[in-house]
């Protein structure tokens, strides 16, 4: 919300000066809003887990990474499900995106693109049926810290049902 114009700050300036700030912001907000640009721009993908992060063809992309540089070591039963959601719970994707970057493969690190590690991770959303987009997922840290890691409701259901 802006400040009132009685605010002691925003009497020091100018009118021409609040007016062009005040012009500035609006079409900055509907530049925002403004249907369709959205699709043109790189998503926020503030939030969590549960909204559209991801596209259906960047799962595919990420199920050809999992098979070629996971399957190896990994089933990938242990990447969906309650097993997955204990230790990934309440951080980030940015948090599990840059693990996988230092981490994943075991036997060579770093191995994948950066974007080939996004498409790995839209697979496992996948693979734990968190809904799919129009926006593939970022390969940026920055975008990926703000998404917390929330488990998909019925994973929560069947792991308070034992």
């Amino acid at each position: 919300m802006f400040p009132s114009i009685s605010h002691p700050t925003i009497r020091m300036v100018s009118p021409r000066s609040r007016r062009a700030a005040y012009a500035f912001l609006g079409a900055l907000s509907l530049s925002v809003l403004t249907p369709g640009t959205a699709r043109a721009q790189a998503p926020s993908t503030a939030g969590t887990t549960l909204e559209k992060l991801y596209t259906d063809a960047q799962a595919t992309r990420g199920r050809e990474g999992y098979l070629t540089y996971c399957a190896s070591c990994h089933k990938t039963v242990e990447h969906a499900g309650p097993r997955f959601w204990p230790d990934k719970v309440g951080k980030t994707l940015g948090e599990f995106w840059g693990y996988l970057r230092s981490q994943m493969p075991q036997d060579n690190p770093g191995a994948m693109s950066a974007e080939a590690y996004a498409d790995v991770i839209a697979f496992i959303m996948q693979m734990n049926k968190m809904p799919a987009g129009d926006i593939e997922l970022p390969a940026d840290s920055v975008a990926l810290e703000k998404v917390r890691v929330v488990p998909p409701t019925d994973t929560l259901r069947s792991r308070n049902r034992r």
